[in-house]
C-alpha cells in the first residue's frame, strides 16, 4: 500500500534536480526537528553510522522521514504537563506525529518514542502485538524517574480503527488520520556464520531497540537460553577488547565473550545503569519475538512460569491485571567491567562449550537451590517440571 506522502515523494524525486535535492534534505532532516523522537529512525541512523544499514532500510528511512516532514503542515493537539495524567491525550498527541509509514524494528513489537514536556524527558511505546485484536497498547513514563508508568489500551471504543492489510502490516485510523504500521519478519532469520552445537536450537533473531541483532539460542542439555551476536551483515557498534577474550561495545556497553572456535560472540554483560534507566541499552531480554511459541521451553528453563495460572505460549503471564511477559535475560547486569571478567574466571573450566556458555550467562538468581524451591512449590500444586 502506497501512502499519500510516498506518492508525493516519488513525484518530487522524479522532478528537477534542485527540487529532488530539497526533498531529500527535508526528508533526511525531519527526524532531527520533529518534537517526538521515534526509535524507528534511531535504529537506521545507528546502522548507517557503522555502514551496516541495508539499502531497503535506507529507502524506507527516506520514505518514513518524508512522511514525518509532511506532518509539520498538519494541525496537532496540544500537550501540557497536566495532560500527562490522561493517556488518551498522550496517545492523540503521539499518533498525530507518527510517520505515515511506521516501521517497528524491535522484534517484541514495541514502537518506541520520546519527547520533552516541561523540560523533562518522557519515554514510551506503542505495543503492536494486539493489533490482530483491533487494539494497541500505550505505555509511557518519565525517563529521569521511572517510578510510575501510565498505561492505556486503545481500541474501537476510543475511536481507533484497525484494518489488517497482511500478517505484518496494519492500517490504523484515529481522529481522521491514517497510519500504516509494519513489522518486518526478521525474527525468522537463522545464523549463517555461527556454528551451532547439536544440543542447540536457534529460536530466531532478536532485533533490539539498540540497533543490535542477536540470535536467541536454547540449549537442550543445559536447559538454558543465551544470546549470540548476529554478525552476518555487520554490527552497529565498535567492539573493543577488554582482555581474556571479552569485547565491549563502545556505543552500547554490551560485553561479549568471543569464541573463535565456534565463530560466535556470546552476550555476557549489560550495563546495570541502563537496566535501571530502562533505556535502549538495557539488553535484548525485552525484545524476544512475540510470535515465538516458548511455553514448553520456559517451563524447563524457568519453572516459576508454571506456578499458578502460568504463562501463555508466548510467555505472557496469565490472569494479571496488566500485560507482563517473562524477560529472557541470560546475562549479567554489571556495575563495573571487572565484575564480568571475574565472573568469567569463576565459570571455568570449559568442560563443554555449552555448559561453559551457560555458566557465563545464567542469571544470578537462577541457582540449583532456587530451582529446587520452585520444584517443591510445583509439587504442592500437583505439577511436575519437564526435562
Amino acid at each position: 500500500m502506497e501512502s499519500p506522502s510516498t506518492r508525493i515523494l516519488r513525484k518530487c524525486l522524479s522532478a528537477a534536480p534542485a527540487t529532488a535535492a530539497f526533498v531529500l534534505f527535508l526528508g533526511l532532516s525531519a527526524p532531527l526537528w520533529s518534537p517526538i523522537t521515534f526509535n524507528q529512525f534511531q535504529i537506521v541512523q545507528a546502522e548507517a553510522r557503522y555502514g551496516v544499514a541495508s539499502r531497503g532500510a535506507l529507502v524506507q528511512y527516506l520514505r518514513s522521514s518524508f512522511g514525518l516532514a509532511c506532518n509539520a503542515i498538519r494541525s496537532h493537539p496540544d500537550l501540557t504537563k497536566d495532560d500527562i495524567e490522561h493517556p488518551e491525550k498522550v496517545f492523540a498527541y503521539v499518533f498525530s506525529w507518527l510517520p505515515g509509514e511506521a516501521i517497528t524494528y524491535p522484534t517484541e513489537g514495541f514502537y518506541y518514542f520520546t519527547f520533552d514536556i516541561d523540560k523533562r524527558r518522557m519515554t514510551g511505546n506503542l505495543r503492536l502485538a494486539e493489533l490482530e485484536k483491533g487494539e494497541i497498547s500505550l505505555a509511557y513514563f518519565y525517563a529521569d524517574a521511572n517510578e510510575h508508568t501510565w498505561h492505556r489500551i486503545m481500541s474501537q471504543a476510543d475511536g481507533l480503527q484497525v484494518v489488517a492489510l497482511s500478517s505484518t502490516q496494519h492500517k490504523l485510523s484515529y481522529h481522521g488520520r491514517t497510519v500504516v504500521c509494519t513489522w518486518p519478519e526478521e525474527w525468522k532469520s537463522q545464523p549463517r556464520r555461527a556454528h551451532l552445537l547439536a544440543e542447540e536450537e536457534c529460536l530466531g533473531q532478536i532485533r533490539d531497540e539498540s540497533a543490535m541483532r542477536f540470535y536467541l539460542i536454547y540449549n537442550r542439555n543445559t536447559r538454558s537460553f543465551y544470546d549470540i551476536l548476529n554478525e552476518d551483515d555487520g554490527v552497529a557498534d565498535s567492539l573493543l577488547s577488554i582482555g581474556d577474550g571479552h569485547l565491549i561495545g563502545q556505543r552500547t556497553g554490551f560485553i561479549f565473550m568471543s569464541d573463535a572456535e565456534y565463530d560466535r560472540k556470546v552476550l555476557v554483560g549489560v550495563s546495570l545503569d541502563s537496566v535501571r534507566r530502562n533505556d535502549f541499552f538495557d539488553g535484548p531480554g525485552d525484545q524476544v519475538p512475540f510470535q515465538l511459541n516458548l511455553r514448553d521451553k520456559l517451563a524447563v528453563a524457568y519453572p516459576q512460569t508454571m506456578l499458578g495460572p502460568g504463562v501463555d505460549e508466548h510467555g505472557v503471564f496469565l490472569d494479571q491485571p496488566e500485560w507482563v511477559r517473562l524477560a529472557i535475560s541470560p546475562f549479567r547486569r554489571y556495575a563495573s567491567v571487572s565484575e564480568v571478567l571475574e565472573h568469567s574466571k569463576c565459570s571455568l573450566p570449559r568442560d563443554s562449550p555449552g555448559a561453559y556458555w551457560t555458566r557465563l550467562t545464567k542469571e544470578w538468581w537462577n541457582t540449583d537451590a532456587w530451582r529446587q524451591g520452585i520444584i517443591e512449590k510445583l509439587k504442592r500444586e500437583g505439577k511436575t517440571v519437564r526435562g
